[in-house]
């Protein structure tokens, strides 16, 4: 991956050291891009139910306060550390959203 990065954002303009820090960085933030993605989808589903708008709100703001506490745990880590901090909310955020929907849906239990 690092090699990638240097490819990319290196040309000149950033040292090694520089594109190794962003290599660990998308290294730590992968989980949370799929995570991210698969509660995209999720959320489509959760809006094909009745009356689904403040669940997902709620959700939303929990997102943004779990986000927001982790990162100030994770804050010493530096910049990975707040990467470590989006990947644990999307990945948190993914799975109450999905046993959400499986659970309104009546499927839970068949």
């Amino acid at each position: 991956a690092e090699s990638i990065v240097e490819i990319l954002f290196e040309r000149g303009a950033f040292d090694g050291s520089a594109s190794a820090v962003v290599a660990d960085v998308l290294r730590h933030m992968a989980p949370g891009m799929l995570a991210m993605l698969f509660s995209v989808i999720t959320l489509r589903a959760l809006f094909c139910l009745p009356a689904s708008e403040r669940a997902a709100a709620v959700m939303g703001v929990g997102f943004t306060c779990s986000y927001a506490i982790f990162s100030y745990f994770f804050l010493e880590d530096g910049i990975v550390g707040i990467a470590t901090a989006y990947s644990i909310s999307w990945i948190g955020f993914f799975a109450m959203l999905f046993c959400y929907v499986v659970w309104r849906s009546g499927q839970f239990g068949k």
